[in-house]
């Protein structure tokens, strides 16, 4: 379905304008929850959502969504609208409520993320190696994802297949948040070789209220799941990415 098509069926007024006027969606999710945006949608989706704040842009940025809707008749605010013009993010409003707006599209055979298969991740094939740290800001969520798009922008001159830089953009994002959210300052820092890319992340605080378990195989798991990294600082676990 192209987003022109989507205009129609919403009824839905263009803020941001893509810049192919044929923009194919593959596939559609609609969701107020950012972290489960990062965990289940997929390459190419178009996202709806009646959130308008700045971290809307950024999880579309991170999870290469192709376009958003935002429903009920909200607008961003400006520094969002700023946000996506300078990322290439068409950003349509439309006056229907989410379930009514999800529905049309659905009827109309834009399919949601649970039934399309993203297929398997493709092997790094980085071009060069290098390391590099950025310091992330607690509290400062202004410039809250800036870290992760540099990131980003990095792994993709190096020539990092885009499903792998899509998976490890996704943990970056969610980690340096929880610096903002949680933490003094942190630095994250990034190696990549043609075999392996490492994200790591150390930041200054008081740390999580909730207590550390212990990390084994037997060791019980939370029953709901949130994101990519599944409360690994609240677990104190590691949480490695496999990209082969």
């Amino acid at each position: 379905m192209t987003l022109q098509e989507v205009k129609e069926i919403l009824e839905a007024q263009v803020i941001i304008a893509p810049q192919d006027p044929n923009l194919e969606l593959k596939m559609a999710c609609g969701c107020d929850l950012m972290s489960d945006v990062l965990a289940f949608t997929k390459e190419d989706s178009l996202l709806l959502t009646g959130l308008t704040n700045l971290q809307v842009v950024r999880t579309a940025e991170m999870a290469n969504i192709k376009a958003v809707v935002f429903v009920r008749g909200k607008e961003p605010d400006r520094e969002a609208i700023a946000l996506a013009m300078s990322k290439n993010i068409p950003v349509l409003v439309t006056d229907l409520p989410m379930y009514e707006a999800c529905g049309r599209l659905y009827q109309r055979g834009l399919p949601g993320c649970s039934e399309t298969d993203e297929g398997s991740c493709a092997p790094m094939a980085a071009e060069t190696c290098q390391e590099k740290s950025f310091t992330i800001v607690g509290r400062d969520f202004t410039n809250a994802g800036e870290v992760s798009s540099k990131v980003k922008k990095i792994l993709q001159e190096a020539g990092v297949s885009p499903k792998v830089i899509r998976r490890a953009i996704i943990s970056a994002y969610e980690a340096e948040m929880n610096v903002v959210c949680h933490a003094r300052r942190g630095i994250l820092t990034l190696s990549v070789t043609p075999e392996v890319l490492r994200i790591k992340v150390a930041d200054e605080g008081k740390g999580s209220k909730i207590s550390r378990w212990p990390c084994g195989k037997d060791t019980p798991r939370p029953r709901r799941r949130f994101g990519r990294w599944v409360s690994a600082p609240a677990w104190g676990c590691r949480h490695p990415e496999k990209f082969r």
